[in-house]
């Protein structure tokens, strides 16, 4: 049971069903103290379906005097926070935990599933709608601002199948993320549609290798990779504090970093890259998806990834990005709510 092995500093619970009124209430020990936990279960973690159970939990475990706390397979950021800002705790299928009793504090923080082969059968809708190829659909959403879309445009837009698009879509309306008027789909909760893309782009497993190339300055290197890559032809977005730059002008610029089609394909002994696992100034990406060039654009010379990549990429260095995150962040507000 993930609760017991997850909190091992807990005794044993006892486990008594209530029915249609709970999932589970568990019963546990600690430090001579007994702690009862109301449980609900909730197919996904999602703000709304977290937001929509929030007063019944509240009430039904008040009722039963037993602390409120909700399993989900994954808990979102945002439903985490939904979580905390209203006291009620929560566990899922990675090991995230938050219990606030009071008396009891235990808050865990993981990002990887606890048991592959169990699991991840459950967590094949909560991939679904934010996987590689199919994140261009909540992409083509967030940059559409109040667009209504009909399914066609939408597969136009991707170069996505009908089939993928109209069951992607069906699951982002079950998750209240779209709706349906008229017969076109728009967004319906902007704000979170938007964290849980960029969450999910965060939790992507990133291919990269650092590499040293003897130059003066950033903007210098920056010239010379973009006229290289150009002119063998080969497919490149800048991004991170690189693309920054070329968005809106930052006094600090060190490392650059680079989408290209494949390592195979990138060029490191014509432009003298050496490897590096320190000292580095250059960090070149291979894309997730083709979309990182599809939907990037030109600025001032180069090429650079869209504003919703060039803010996940930036938000995974936050020592480095945090500045220049904020700016793009309201460039990305205009166009989202425009």
């Amino acid at each position: 049971m993930v609760f017991v092995a997850e909190l091992p500093m807990l005794a044993v619970p006892g486990i008594k069903r209530f029915g249609t009124r709970s999932d589970v209430v568990l019963t546990t020990r600690f430090k001579d103290m007994e702690y009862s936990f109301f449980v609900e279960v909730k197919r996904s973690g999602y703000p709304e379906n977290v937001r929509s159970s929030v007063d019944q939990i509240k009430t039904m475990s008040s009722e039963e005097k037993a602390y409120p706390l909700f399993f989900v397979p994954r808990m979102s950021e945002e439903g985490k926070k939904l979580c905390q800002r209203n006291f009620i705790g929560y566990i899922d299928l990675y090991g995230n935990v938050h219990i606030d009793t009071g008396e009891m504090y235990i808050h865990i923080e993981k990002d990887k599933l606890l048991d592959p082969g169990k699991f991840s059968g459950f967590m094949r809708n909560e991939q679904s709608v934010f996987s590689s190829r199919a994140s261009r659909i909540s992409k083509a959403f967030l940059r559409g601002g109040s667009k209504l879309w009909t399914q066609k445009e939408l597969v136009e837009k991707t170069g996505l199948s009908k089939g993928l698009v109209s069951r992607v879509v069906r699951r982002m309306s079950e998750q209240g993320l779209v709706i349906n008027k008229a017969g076109c789909w728009t967004t319906a909760l902007k704000d979170e549609l938007f964290s849980l893309w960029v969450e999910a782009d965060m939790r992507r497993k990133e291919r990269k290798r650092n590499y040293y190339v003897w130059r003066q300055f950033p903007e210098e290197l920056i010239k010379f990779l973009a006229g290289t890559l150009e002119a063998k032809g080969i497919k490149y977005a800048f991004t991170a504090e690189a693309g920054a730059s070329r968005v809106a002008a930052f006094s600090t610029l060190g490392v650059v970093d680079l989408y290209v089609e494949s390592f195979e394909g990138f060029p490191a002994s014509e432009l003298s890259a050496v490897e590096a696992s320190a000292g580095f100034n250059l960090v070149v990406r291979e894309p997730y998806d083709e979309s990182v060039f599809t939907d990037s654009r030109r600025m001032n010379g180069v090429n650079v990834v869209d504003d919703l990549q060039l803010f996940s990429d930036l938000k995974k260095n936050p020592l480095r990005g945090e500045k220049q995150a904020s700016v793009i962040m309201e460039s990305l507000r205009k166009a989202i709510y425009e």
